[in-house]
């Protein structure tokens, strides 16, 4: 499935439970690489946001997602999961380039 069509799916559902857009400026079509069963509509937008690289960022009236690079987002705006995601890629970071310099 395409990111779009993904995003259309769980935006209805963000709308319906959460009162809540989600908004990808980006405009990503590209396959969502993940497989989704019988999951909550927000655990599978976690799960597509770390496989592709991307960061969600949530606010009173809707989500954002952006690419996971240099933001200007604070981590305690970050949902959990995806702050899990951004400090283990901080920490993979560090640790290959210790190796490097050793």
């Amino acid at each position: 499935m395409r990111m779009d069509q993904a995003l259309l799916v769980l935006g209805e559902l963000s709308k319906q439970y959460a009162g809540k857009v989600i908004i990808d400026l980006e405009k990503h079509k590209n396959p969502i690489g993940v497989y989704i069963v019988n999951q909550h509509w927000r655990d599978a937008l976690e799960m597509i946001c770390r496989r592709n690289g991307l960061t969600m960022v949530e606010e009173a009236d809707f989500i954002r997602l952006t690419s996971a690079g240099p933001t200007m987002v604070s981590e305690s705006q970050m949902r959990p999961a995806c702050r899990t995601a951004n400090r283990l890629r901080h920490w993979k970071a560090r640790m290959s380039g210790s190796r490097r310099s050793s």
